[in-house]
């Protein structure tokens, strides 16, 4: 049987989850067109740095414009060759001592998300039309596993 050949977009992350400890997903967040890994502490802070990382990278372009109080940029502008610092076979390395999952986003329309969750072997476990249906998914597939 051919092994399935899993292709890493740009417009990915992996989700490496290191931890679980009472709802606590802390893990690492790498991207082929993120320079360094991104740590997160639990799933809010997962959601932020998830909306940064797409931010960085420069797609897909958030449709909306969101206020900020802080002191960075408030427009990201698209990017359409994002630099790249890591190859497929080097991003496929990553994973977490508990769980591991792919979110490729598609668009982020109405400051929401849409896109798709895989596992590593490139399954799709389930398409989300919102950062809450992405977390909904998430957690299930943590908690199966």
């Amino acid at each position: 049987m051919k092994e399935k050949e899993v292709h890493f977009p740009i417009s990915g992350v992996r989700i490496c989850i290191d931890k679980l400890e009472e709802g606590r997903q802390q893990g690492r967040i790498y991207g082929i067109a993120l320079e360094g890994e991104r740590k997160f502490k639990d799933i809010s802070d997962l959601v932020i740095k998830i909306d940064n990382c797409f931010n960085e990278i420069g797609r897909p372009q958030p449709s909306k414009i969101l206020r900020s109080f802080g002191e960075r940029e408030s427009h990201q502008p698209y990017v359409g060759t994002p630099k790249v610092f890591h190859s497929t076979a080097e991003l496929l390395q990553k994973t977490g001592q508990k769980c591991t999952l792919d979110l490729i986003m598609n668009s982020r329309q109405q400051a929401e998300w849409q896109g798709y969750l895989r596992d590593v072997e490139g399954n799709i476990i389930g398409p989300f039309c919102s950062s809450l249906e992405c977390l909904r998914i998430l957690e299930k597939y943590i908690s199966k596993n």
